[in-house]
């Protein structure tokens, strides 16, 4: 069973700086491979909100469940923009 659902808002880090963290609402997932793991596993579609780094060049990001911390209502998510 998936560990989130649609609606979720979770934060995630970037691979390349973990000062680079991007916080969305989970939009979709699916059951993928995951090479890195050699086994099969979720991964979700997220929707960005208007604070996470990579919200320059992208509107929405997918991320292995691994990846994924469910965010506090005191962290809170912004879609505005």
């Amino acid at each position: 069973m998936p560990r989130f659902l649609d609606g979720d808002r979770l934060k995630w880090r970037s691979l390349f700086d973990e000062d680079e963290i991007n916080r969305g609402v989970v939009i979709g997932r699916f059951y993928a491979y995951t090479r890195h793991r050699a086994s099969w596993g979720w991964k979700y579609l997220s929707l960005l909100d208007s604070k996470s780094y990579s919200i320059e060049f992208c509107a929405a990001d997918t991320v292995w469940e691994e990846d994924l911390e469910a965010i506090t209502n005191e962290e809170g998510c912004d879609y505005s923009s």
